[in-house]
């Protein structure tokens, strides 16, 4: 009488073969290979997102940057003002102020370059001013999303047309059209700007045309952009100071002022020539 053998894994394989099933242990296998192949394309998708992200952000601070560069390579050079620096009007003034990011100073200056726009009208000069301040200094109606917690700091960038105005002969500009004014926000971080002294081989940090009599020689202008919380914390672990390494760092010959030594009197323009007439005296006379 012959005998078969018997194997137990061959019965347990035709069995489950029968039944079609599987085991806890290789449920728990592909498992765990799903779980590592949707990490790996989890970890993939956001390396690009991460990466599209970062491309974004450097693209739109190099357009800032850009803009920047151009806007003040126009402005500065041509800055305009009268030949004694007695009218209110032609007032270079810059002047210093901080935030809680860093420098945020100001100036405003008149320029012999025409207006922007389509409205304008050729041969008008105008004055642009530089201000700093977050969505709600500056107004937040133009800022989409605009939320009054909103820190970041924007470079307000205002034209408007020159407008004369006489006190002694009471005459008085009425307001600039709206048409004509353009007004321009950048994101930044910090705004810092230098006035130099010839006549003393200094660099200050704020100038009045109407107190000095002249025109600084030159403007030196320092931008930071906006940077992270990431950022910032990367460039403090290198030693950098965002203030002393901004990303934008310009500086201007100002040829209304350069090489002047002292205030020049215009009599063509000089205040006292309005008095006398005012009083009914001789002008120039003393």
């Amino acid at each position: 009488m012959q005998h078969r053998m018997k194997f137990p894994g061959l019965t347990t394989l035709h069995r489950r073969q029968q039944q079609g099933g599987f085991t806890m242990l290789e449920l728990m296998v592909a498992i765990s290979i799903l779980v590592i192949m949707v990490g790996i394309i989890y970890a993939s998708f956001a390396s690009v997102t991460d990466s599209m992200i970062l491309a974004q952000d450097s693209a739109e601070r190099l357009r800032y940057k850009q803009y920047l560069q151009e806007h003040f390579s126009q402005h500065f050079p041509a800055v305009y003002t009268d030949s004694a620096c007695i009218r209110p009007e032609y007032q270079f003034l810059g002047e210093e102020d901080s935030s809680q990011l860093g420098p945020a100073d100001y100036v405003r200056f008149c320029t012999s370059l025409p207006l922007s726009g389509p409205y304008a009208l050729p041969g008008m000069r105008k004055v642009v001013h530089y201000t700093v301040g977050d969505a709600g200094e500056l107004g937040g109606d133009w800022l989409p999303g605009y939320d009054e917690g909103d820190s970041q700091l924007y470079l307000r960038i205002y034209e408007e047309p020159l407008i004369i105005t006489t006190e002694q002969l009471d005459l008085t500009g009425a307001e600039a059209p709206e048409s004509l004014i353009v007004e321009r926000f950048i994101p930044i971080h910090t705004f810092k700007l230098s006035y130099y002294d010839g006549l003393d081989d200094t660099w200050y940090e704020e100038w009045d045309s109407l107190e000095e009599g002249r025109l600084p020689w030159a403007v030196r202008i320092q931008v930071g952009l906006p940077r992270t919380e990431a950022q910032l914390n990367a460039d403090w672990q290198r030693g950098l100071n965002p203030v002393d390494h901004p990303d934008l760092d310009m500086t201007f010959m100002l040829p209304g002022g350069a090489g002047i030594v002292g205030p020049f009197e215009d009599m063509n323009h000089h205040i006292d020539h309005f008095l006398d007439m005012e009083n009914g005296g001789t002008p120039g006379a003393s």
